[in-house]
């Protein structure tokens, strides 16, 4: 059976990084001894046991998110340097934006980060100038709205700022080596410096490293932890790299209240070290969870959650009060401090809150009796509490509230709990297919703005959207009031290949912008974009009504 289950999972990966808090793409189904993909997003349609940012990357670690078409031995292990480098200039053989931005209807644009094979965006966040920054990946050559960037090996980091207005690329940067590399979150900070994680790989032959601006880093094993720090102009200022002799993978990244970075991603290594901090994984891939020094890149600690099964973390959001809240999937019995928390099923989603040490306050966990349950991203709002997003099968049971979707791939899950951990409610959209929730933003009402996956035609409340003259999955977007009540939905149409919306972010006015993948063409808005490669990412921005 857990045979089955890696199978099913390295196969949903490479399908999907379909979605992300986080996602997404992003659920990981490798063995310790199996490369990761790097679609570990949540939200591809894929298998149904490994949605949202997760699928762990297989040896061609690139995020695929979507059917579009994505230690005790601390003495033993080598000691993590923190990396840092002096501030640089944008990269080169990135060349300048042209003048004009893409097409747009009043409020809304689109545009696609374009090449030959397969390019990927799985995370946004706004400023507050009204600019947003996307990160993901591409092969090869790729052109994102007049600047063009070729890879230095298989994939690289991409990471680009955008006018929020109209769509005019302001820089675009490259990040990597030879080996693959891919980004899956960012955040900011307060004055608008960017942080970025995701997954670097050791290659294949001579360990030539990855580079980022002025520093080169090295993984450690088949593929490592990186964070990155980012000047507001594209400038790389730091990184740094985590993870052991298996498998590492960064899915989420925040900053806390009190300025310190966190990050959170799945490890499959017994001497996993960050800084001097070590994480003792098992067989299975646990919860990693690690803070740095925003100024410097300087660990500050890493601790492991999880049991003896699947641990997956997807989503990390952080309370006003410090800390950080954590939420992803997990199977079987999970560890999380001094809570044991059990599925229902094979999967169960799991949010747990964290203090400003590591320490595990509460840890609260939902869902049903089949496998596809799990929490993709997470939101809190100004009462100490958290929104969750994800996808369940069948019947789940969040707190006091249980859902049934009746129908035969998986629902979008919303759902809302408290301070102290306690479920408050919880929804469900979606139709019959595959419907999956990968990303969450708030507005400034307080109300939820989520993106990811439909496959069918889909119902959010009194909103139905219709598939009609789609052949592929759709990204929707729409909006929940703090209560807990659909109020508006939309989704992009004519998707031939199919769409999914792995990122969200909301800027100032109130416009909203969602990033993901499609593949042959999508239609967003007023906009039309056809693929170049097996999938292109694509930026999208729309006003909600």
């Amino acid at each position: 059976m857990r045979l089955m289950v890696q199978i099913g999972a390295v196969a949903f990966m490479l399908a999907a990084a379909a979605c992300s808090s986080s996602g997404g793409d992003k659920d990981s189904g490798a063995t310790a001894d199996s490369a990761r993909a790097a679609d570990a997003a949540p939200g591809d349609s894929a298998a149904p046991n490994e949605a949202g940012k997760d699928t762990s990357p297989a040896k061609d670690t690139s995020p695929a998110k979507d059917t579009t078409s994505g230690t005790d031995k601390a003495a033993d292990a080598p000691k993590q340097k923190d990396a840092k480098a002096t501030p640089d200039a944008p990269l080169a053989d990135a060349k300048p934006p042209a003048p004009d931005a893409p097409p747009a209807a009043p409020g809304e644009w689109a545009l696609s980060l374009a090449g030959s094979t397969h390019d990927d965006l799985l995370a946004v966040v706004a400023d507050s100038a009204g600019d947003v920054v996307v990160a993901g990946y591409f092969q090869k050559t790729a052109t994102f709205g007049g600047v063009t960037l070729t890879s230095a090996g298989s994939k690289d980091v991409f990471v680009a700022k955008v006018a929020g207005a109209t769509g005019k690329v302001k820089w675009a940067v490259r990040a990597g080596g030879k080996p693959q590399e891919f980004a899956t979150a960012l955040a900011l900070d307060k004055a608008g410096n960017i942080y970025v994680t995701g997954q670097m790989d050791k290659g294949y032959g001579t360990n030539d490293g990855s580079t980022f601006g002025k520093t080169t880093l090295k993984a450690k094993g088949l593929n490592d932890v990186f964070v990155a720090k980012m000047s507001p102009a594209g400038a790389f200022l730091w990184a740094a790299q985590g993870g052991g002799t298996k498998q590492e993978l960064g899915r989420a990244v925040v900053l806390d209240s009190a300025g310190a970075v966190w990050v959170t991603g799945d490890t499959t290594s017994k001497d996993g070290m960050y800084g001097t901090h070590p994480v003792v994984s098992g067989t299975w891939p646990d919860v990693m969870v690690a803070k740095l020094d925003a100024k410097t890149g300087k660990w500050l600690g890493a601790w492991k959650l999880g049991g003896t099964s699947y641990d997956l973390p997807f989503g990390l959001a952080a309370p006003a009060s410090g800390g950080v809240m954590l939420a992803g999937r997990f199977s079987g019995l999970g560890q999380f401090g001094a809570k044991k928390l059990s599925t229902n099923g094979s999967y169960d989603a799991f949010l747990a809150r964290l203090d400003s040490t590591g320490k595990v306050a509460w840890a609260s966990s939902g869902g049903g009796n089949k496998p596809d349950d799990g929490a993709t991203a997470v939101a809190v709002d100004g009462k100490g509490g958290a929104f969750l997003v994800g996808f369940y099968r069948d019947k789940a049971t969040f707190g006091k509230t249980t859902l049934n979707s009746g129908v035969l791939g998986s629902s979008v899950l919303v759902a809302r709990l408290d301070s102290a951990g306690a479920f408050t409610w919880a929804l469900s959209g979606g139709g019959m297919w595959t419907d999956k929730a990968n990303a969450v933003a708030l507005d400034a009402k307080g109300n939820l703005i989520v993106t990811g996956l439909t496959g069918s035609d889909a119902k959010f409340g009194g909103t139905t959207l219709s598939k009609t003259g789609s052949a592929g999955s759709r990204t929707f977007v729409t909006r929940v009031t703090p209560a807990g009540a659909f109020a508006w939905a939309t989704a992009s149409a004519k998707d031939m290949g199919g769409s999914v919306g792995k990122g969200v972010a909301v800027l100032p006015s109130g416009k909203v912008v969602v990033v993901g993948r499609f593949s042959v063409k999508t239609t967003m808005g007023a906009t039309t974009l056809a693929a170049k490669g097996s999938f292109d990412g694509y930026v999208w921005a729309l006003t909600p009504k």
